[in-house]
């Protein structure tokens, strides 16, 4: 099977088509090419996902560990910090041009979502609240969250 611009030339020969028409055809063809190439994940993207995920495995890890012998301002801070780093390096993302850095930073606004639920939780909790306050209170946060960014200018 010949290539595209072959089989163009070979109905060209034929008289099917006149080169005007070839050459629309073969503009058409190429556009489409570039289109699905510009969709799909690349090498930079891949390591913008892990890295959002170890990140994520991170914070779990140093909150597990390390749960019971931090004081209340640091809990609060285990996954606050993140999660604003994780709203800035989003929003720095969502401004470059190429698709798969805009995917990655919507993959760190999705992060930044529950890490704002997980700091509206932890918050309630050293508070003093019960756990059903505090699970309601990180849906809200993290929905609100959601919301805000979905409506991004």
């Amino acid at each position: 099977m010949g290539s595209p611009r072959e089989h163009l030339s070979e109905w060209q020969r034929a008289g099917l088509i006149d080169s005007a028409i070839a050459d629309g055809i073969m503009a058409y063809e190429e556009r489409g090419s570039t289109r699905k190439s510009e969709n799909r994940p690349g090498f930079t993207e891949v390591l913008v996902y892990l890295g959002i995920a170890i990140v994520g495995v991170g914070v779990i890890v140093l909150a597990a560990t390390n749960w019971g012998h931090l004081g209340s301002w640091a809990r609060v801070l285990v996954p606050g910090v993140p999660a604003v780093l994780a709203l800035i390096a989003g929003y720095v993302m969502l401004g470059q041009s190429p698709a798969g850095i805009q995917r990655g930073g919507s993959a760190a606004w999705l992060a930044s979502v529950a890490l704002i639920g997980g700091t509206a939780a932890v918050i309630v909790n050293e508070g003093g609240g019960a756990g059903e306050d505090a699970a309601l209170v990180a849906s809200v946060a993290a929905g609100v969250a959601a919301l805000v960014l979905w409506l991004r200018p």
